[in-house]
Order: C-alpha cells, then sequence, then structure tokens
C-alpha cells in the first residue's frame, strides 16, 4: 500500500506541468455578508473575472442571479476585470446562493453565500465579536467548527456584549451560534450567577444553568380571613407562612432573571462535543470571534494529528470557507486542476486593534467547475477593529501588477441605534465603485438611507474603436414602520414611506451577444412601499413555508408608471432521513430588472446522503427568458480509500451558454483525497487534492 501511495503523490508533480490555459474564472466576494430580509436593505457584491490569470478585458459582460432577493442590475461590464452589482434582500429569510458569469469565451458560474436575516437582532448578533482567553488552553477543531477553552479555576474567558463568563471549560459552537460552560460564573449586566452548568444560545440571548435559587416547598395552602397563604410547619408544628430557602436545579435563563424551569427537557443542553479525535485543530490562548466570518488566533499552534505542524504569530480561520475539509492546513497549500495552490500570510505587524499583513496567493480555484486561476497575486491587507463598534479593512491586491485592484471596507456602529457601512473599489484606476447605507431605529419606525454609484474613466470599447463612459447610481431613502404582527394570523405587515433616484448606463448586446451600443435608463420618484411577510409555516412534521410579497408605487415625472411587485416562497422538506429538499419561487415586476432574467423564477437545491452514496442537484429556471443554471453531482464510495463521482454543469443566458463535466476517482490519503479528474472540457486527465467529505 505504502508504494501506492508515494506513487499517487508523485504524480501530483507531474500533472502539474500539464496546465494549460482555462477558461475565465471569477472571484465572487461580498459586503456585508448579511442583512436583514426586509425587502430594502442591500449588499454588494463584486466579481473580479479573470483571463488565463489576468485581469479580463474591459467590457466583458458579467450576469448575476440569485435565488433570494434581487440585483438591481444582472448584467454589468467589467472594468479593469471588475464588476459590481447591487443584490436588495429579499422579505425570506435563509441563504441566499448568489452566481455570476461571464458572457462570452467559456466561462464557468462563481457562487458564494449571504444570510438573509429574520430581525436586526439577528443582524447585530451576526456582526459582533466574541473575546476567549484561556490562562490554560484554547482549542478549536475544524471538522465541527467547536472551539474549547479549558483552565483550573476559573480561569477560561469569555466576553460577549454585556456578558462576560470565568470558567474551567467553555465551548463554543459556531455552527450553531451556542456556548456552554461547566463551573462557571457569569455576570450580565450587574447581575452575577454561578452555575455548575450553562448553556446559553448566543443569538436569542436565552438559555439554561443548573444553579441554586431561592424557592418556597410549602406544605399547604391555608385560607384565613381576606385570603390564603402557602404555609408550612415550624419545629413546634404550627403553621406559618412558608420561606423562600435556596435549592439547586434547573433554570430557564431569560434576559432579566432565571426561572425554575417546570417542564422537563428531552435532551441534555449541557452535553458537550467531544473534539479529542479532530484530525486538526488550532492552539492559542486568546482568539477573537467574527460571528459568521472568522476567527483570529494570537501566537497559534497549528496540530494536525495531535501533532504540532505549524506556528504563526497570528492564524485567521476564515468561516466561510467553501472547503469541506477537516485540515486547517488545505487553506495554506493544496493542488486545484494541476496546479499547486498556495495562500500563505506573511505578517507586517499585529496591535490590538490593527493587524497588516502580505499575502501570496496563486491556483485558487473559485468556480463550479475545477478550473483555477493560473495567476499569482501579491496582496496588502491592512484590518482594523473596536470591539463590536468599528470593523474595517484596506486590501491592495496584485502588488506590481498592471491589474492591480484597491479595497476599502468600513462598518460603524454608532450607537445601539445606528449603524453604517460603506464599500469602496478602483480596479487599477479604471473605475470607481461606491455603495454606502446607513440605518437608524427611530422605535416603531426604522429610517434607511442607501446609496451606490459606479463610474469609469478610461472608456469601454463599443464598435468600430469608439469608447464610452458607463455610470450606473441609486439613493434612495426610506421610512418604514416595524412589522406588525397581524392578529390571529401567522403574519408580518409593514408600510412606509420611499424615494429613490436610479441611473443606468450599459451595453447593448445584439443576438450574438456582441455589443452593439450603450443604453442608458433613468427613474427617480417618491411614494409608498408595503410588505407581507409570513412566519416559517409549519405544513407538517417535515415541511416548513415562508414568504413574502411586496408592493411600491412611485409618484413623478421618471417614475415607473405601475405598481412594482416582488414576491417570494420557500418551501422546505425533509425526505426521510437522507434526504432534504429546497425549492424556492420569485416573482418581479419592476419594469427593469424582469425584463433580463424573467418575471417568474423557479430554483431547487436538493441533497441526499445515504451510505455511500451522496447525490446533489440545484436548478434555477427564469420563465420568459433563456435562462438556465444546473448543476448535479453524484459520488459513491465503494471502499473505505476509494470513491468515484461525476459532476455536471450548465449555465445559459440568452445564446451564450457554458457546459462541463467530469469524473474523479479518488483515492484517500489519510485526512485527505488525491483524485485523478477527466474532463469533457479539456479532454484530459488531472489532479486534485482534496478532502475526504465531498
Amino acid at each position: 500500500m505504502r508504494p501506492l501511495r508515494v506513487t499517487l503523490v508523485a504524480t501530483i508533480a507531474v500533472f502539474a506541468a500539464m496546465a494549460i490555459a482555462g477558461p475565465n474564472t471569477i472571484r465572487l466576494t461580498s459586503f456585508p455578508n448579511a442583512e436583514v430580509a426586509d425587502g430594502r436593505s442591500q449588499i454588494a457584491v463584486t466579481a473580479q473575472v479573470f483571463s488565463d490569470g489576468r485581469a479580463a478585458v474591459d467590457g466583458t459582460q458579467v450576469v448575476f442571479e440569485t435565488d433570494l432577493g434581487s440585483f438591481r442590475e444582472n448584467v454589468i461590464s467589467t472594468s479593469g476585470g471588475v464588476a459590481r452589482a447591487i443584490l436588495v434582500t429579499g422579505g425570506v429569510p435563509g441563504t441566499a446562493h448568489v452566481k455570476a458569469r461571464a458572457l462570452g469565451g467559456e466561462s464557468s458560474a462563481t457562487v458564494c453565500e449571504v444570510e438573509f436575516v429574520k430581525t436586526r437582532e439577528e443582524l447585530s448578533a451576526a456582526r459582533e465579536t466574541i473575546e476567549a482567553m484561556s490562562n490554560g488552553s484554547l482549542l478549536y477543531a475544524n471538522d465541527v467548527k467547536v472551539l474549547e477553552g479549558s483552565a483550573p479555576d476559573k480561569g477560561v474567558t469569555i466576553r460577549y456584549r454585556d456578558l462576560e463568563i470565568h470558567a474551567d471549560i467553555v465551548q463554543i459552537n459556531l455552527n450553531e451560534f451556542t456556548l456552554k460552560a461547566k463551573k462557571a460564573t457569569v455576570r450580565r449586566g450587574r447581575r452575577t450567577v454561578l452555575y455548575d452548568s450553562f448553556s446559553y444560545d448566543l443569538t436569542n440571548r436565552k438559555g439554561y444553568g443548573l444553579t441554586t435559587y431561592p424557592a418556597t416547598r410549602p406544605d399547604s395552602l391555608m385560607a384565613y380571613p381576606g385570603g390564603v397563604a402557602f404555609v408550612e410547619s415550624n419545629i413546634e408544628g404550627d403553621a406559618t407562612v412558608a420561606q423562600p430557602r435556596m435549592r439547586f436545579g434547573m433554570v430557564e435563563i431569560g434576559h432579566d432573571r432565571d426561572v425554575p424551569l417546570t417542564t422537563p427537557l428531552t435532551e441534555d443542553p449541557f452535553e458537550m462535543v467531544d473534539i479529542s479525535g479532530s484530525p486538526s485543530t488550532v492552539g492559542s490562548r486568546k482568539a477573537v470571534i467574527y460571528a459568521r466570518r472568522e476567527i483570529q488566533f494570537h501566537r497559534a499552534d497549528i496540530f494536525v494529528n495531535n501533532a504540532r505542524v505549524l506556528k504563526f504569530p497570528l492564524f485567521v480561520v476564515n468561516l466561510n470557507s467553501n472547503s469541506n475539509s477537516p485540515l486547517v492546513t488545505d487553506e495554506l497549500v493544496s493542488v486545484n486542476d494541476n496546479q499547486i495552490a498556495l495562500n500563505y500570510p506573511h505578517y507586517l505587524s499585529l496591535k490590538p486593534g490593527m493587524t497588516s499583513l502580505l499575502r501570496f496567493r496563486t491556483g485558487e480555484r473559485y468556480g463550479e467547475s475545477l478550473t483555477a486561476n493560473r495567476g499569482a497575486f501579491l496582496d496588502y491587507e491592512l484590518s482594523w477593529s473596536k470591539g463590536d463598534e468599528v470593523q474595517g479593512g484596506f486590501t491592495f491586491g496584485g502588488v506590481g501588477r498592471s491589474d492591480w485592484v484597491a479595497s476599502l471596507r468600513q462598518y460603524w456602529r454608532m450607537n445601539r441605534d445606528t449603524s453604517m457601512s460603506l464599500q469602496m473599489d478602483s480596479p487599477s484606476a479604471k473605475s470607481l465603485l461606491g455603495s454606502a447605507s446607513l440605518t437608524h431605529n427611530l422605535g416603531s419606525y426604522n429610517l434607511a438611507m442607501n446609496a451606490s454609484q459606479s463610474q469609469t474613466f478610461s472608456g469601454q470599447p463599443i464598435v468600430d474603436g469608439v469608447k464610452a463612459n458607463l455610470n450606473s447610481s441609486y439613493y434612495g431613502v426610506s421610512l418604514d414602520r416595524n412589522p406588525n404582527k397581524i392578529p390571529h394570523l401567522p403574519m408580518r405587515f409593514t408600510y412606509g414611506l420611499t424615494a429613490n433616484d436610479a441611473q443606468s448606463s450599459g451595453f447593448t448586446l445584439d443576438k450574438n451577444n456582441h455589443i452593439s451600443g450603450t443604453e442608458t435608463i433613468h427613474r427617480s420618484g417618491a411614494g409608498f412601499a408595503s410588505r407581507l411577510f409570513t412566519d416559517a409555516l409549519r405544513l407538517d412534521h417535515s415541511t416548513t413555508l415562508t414568504g413574502s410579497f411586496g408592493a411600491t408605487k412611485l409618484f413623478g415625472p421618471d417614475a415607473y408608471r405601475r405598481v412594482s411587485l416582488t414576491g417570494s416562497l420557500s418551501l422546505n422538506r425533509r425526505i426521510g432521513r437522507t434526504t432534504t429538499a429546497l425549492v424556492t419561487y420569485n416573482y418581479l415586476n419592476d419594469g427593469l430588472s424582469d425584463r433580463f432574467m424573467g418575471t417568474h423564477s423557479v430554483g431547487l437545491v436538493g441533497n441526499m446522503v445515504s451510505g455511500n452514496t451522496n447525490l446533489r442537484l440545484g436548478f434555477n429556471k427564469g420563465l420568459g427568458v433563456d435562462r438556465l443554471s444546473l448543476s448535479g453531482e453524484a459520488s459513491y464510495r465503494f471502499s473505505t480509500l476509494w470513491r468515484v463521482s461525476y459532476s455536471t454543469y450548465f449555465n445559459q443566458y440568452r445564446n451564450d451558454s457554458f457546459a462541463d463535466f467530469y469524473y474523479i476517482l479518488g483515492y484517500r490519503i489519510g485526512w485527505r483525497e488525491v483524485g485523478l479528474t477527466w474532463s469533457r472540457r479539456t479532454q484530459r486527465p488531472g489532479i486534485e487534492l482534496m478532502n475526504v467529505n465531498f
């Protein structure tokens, strides 16, 4: 068996020399990565398009799609290799699968996920930080996304919002965003309570604890003139009013006080995850968790199979990584599409609240297919933070390259009612892309202001050598009533005032998707907006349905003459113990985006895991337009070491389409898997270094 493993590893080096030019690849990012599903909040989605490792030519058309929410513009032209679209959240909470693909030539699609949360309280929790310190050890298990701290004499400290915990053992589950502790002193505001065991939901701020609490144990209920009283017998046998005494038991932890639990629980809320068998861990004494984003470890040790293999002054684990590998080292080095893939950070400075580094990356895989980006990049990254109030960063991507991109991200929480976010990008100084949003809570009402602007400077080619500078802008303000519960119905309703000014200029395409000219659309107006939301409706024990419907009417000489209508339905069903299916339906009639993506669209995401068989299916179709996205994967493991899989992808927009399928024969080496691949597009074999959780 050992000679076989040596042969497989050696083959990687051979195939690495066979890398050839691939199709366009797209690096897709979003800011912020979570917003409220209120039908008005915006998320900037940026696509960086590469052709053979360099920025795609200016004017490359990029199509943006989503199964939740909608884009203000769906077809955007690149400038300096970058195209940016604004995603407006829908009314259905959940995970939006955002897809981008470049038209013309061969281009696979790239998908990123953004979260639509139900309330601003959930959004606030998603943007906050958790500080963890230990006099003993902090260990993060990458396979289960659990951070565990242990130290005697309450040597583990956790700080989150107004919560401060000192305990012997603490576990934070980042999949569920829950915290569990043993022998804990918990301080919340002015209250301090000692718990033998503690379990807490960090999002809902509720949980359970084992502690002592005052309670009465009356012997009987006795009537007396004017009323009744709980009484107990004293030493002499006389009845007296029952007095509170300290008892030990389980309590339900609320916002203001703990309440003795009267209903038994079906599961143990204090059971912790066993991470002793985790294949790869990160050890440290201090860590900062940025919810749903990343974990920063100070003076980190990287362990594989309990053996230390690397040491960093600062190490970052990306919680949104597309990799399912249990090994944190796979973020640093791998093999994609016959190419060595590297993502190595070199830290320049480490200060409280500020970090700077140089990052070398190459061979990254972005798209749905196996194609890797052949370019090599050196990036300068500067990030800063001040607790939960300020988070930001500046990146200069591609130092020394002509297709560099400068990016700025900033989030401020000015006070408990007001927050603001800002994003700016400039690719090679050829254009400037910016967006900003501000929200302010006015009690029963919420004020929101959104703005976005993109402007090209260098000019983009149209026809016969003619160039044009394109620009798009949106400025809007809304004042909405906070969602009200409709009596006796599982629905909420909101209404308000809105005003906006939008302008979009872009290329027009002929029937062969060739640029034929430019077109500018301008709309502005003020009016009313309303939206209806449903709660998660449980149709049966395995099926839930969520929906929303919105209507907006603007008035003005440049306003859309009709009522703009949007609607969404999401049906989530579990079929047996092995299969889940998510069916979505979106309706859009705004006189603009529906021309590109269709008034109606349907989608399906399905997964089945049964024994050694794994099936995945993704489907999205715009009705009334030539738009289709289809992906499917099938995998079967026929031994503990070997598996075979097949994947297919098809994307179509108008007359432009991309299709690819490939086979993988995988062989397991420890926690990794070496895959021998065959692609229909390249008609040649390849090598992938993967993980075993495919």
